[in-house]
């Protein structure tokens, strides 16, 4: 266990190799580290916590482990350079996770249902393709709405169609 906000602040942290054995990301652990460009998270974590990443402008690029099923309120916050996440896995997303993620261009949700918090995506304003697996998963009040060249993918007759034709959103089939 690393305590919370251990490398808050540290500005200068461009790498960091974390214990195998490490099960949980605490609150604000990485919070404005602003050089921190790539972190690598164990496959034993499972637990990533609120504000964990968040203002971590140079943060590229993070593999959620598999064991992870819920992001936190903000815990990506104004990750401006992050431009890849894969979150097949994520069943919850809080409030503010991602906003202002202006580096994310696709997002793609898992097969399970996804209970997506107010505004989780808002500020994303380079986001143009989202691809909704599950037929289940709602986008309302995601702040995906507010976004402009968005178009997404999903399957005939979802929620997710449901969201992109009441919000005048190009919709395609996942077939």
């Amino acid at each position: 266990d690393i305590g919370e906000e251990s490398f808050a602040w540290c500005t200068n942290l461009k790498k960091v190799v974390l214990p195998k054995n490490l099960t949980q990301i605490n609150v604000g652990l990485f919070r404005k580290c602003t050089s921190l460009e790539t972190i690598e998270l164990p496959k034993t974590v499972t637990f990533i916590d609120a504000e964990a990443f968040e203002g971590c402008s140079s943060l590229k690029e993070i593999t959620i482990p598999d064991g992870v099923e819920e992001i936190y309120d903000d815990t990506f916050d104004n990750c401006t350079a992050l431009t890849k996440i894969n979150l097949d896995n994520i069943s919850s997303i809080g409030k503010f996770a991602f906003y202002n993620c202006t580096g994310l261009t696709e997002l793609t949700l898992g097969e399970n249902p996804v209970d997506i918090s107010r505004k989780a995506f808002s500020g994303c304003s380079n986001i143009t393709k989202v691809t909704v697996k599950n037929s289940e998963t709602s986008l309302d009040s995601t702040g995906l709405a507010e976004l402009e060249n968005l178009s997404i993918y999903g399957h005939i007759n979802s929620v997710a169609q449901l969201f992109a034709d009441k919000n005048d959103i190009p919709f395609y089939d996942l077939k």
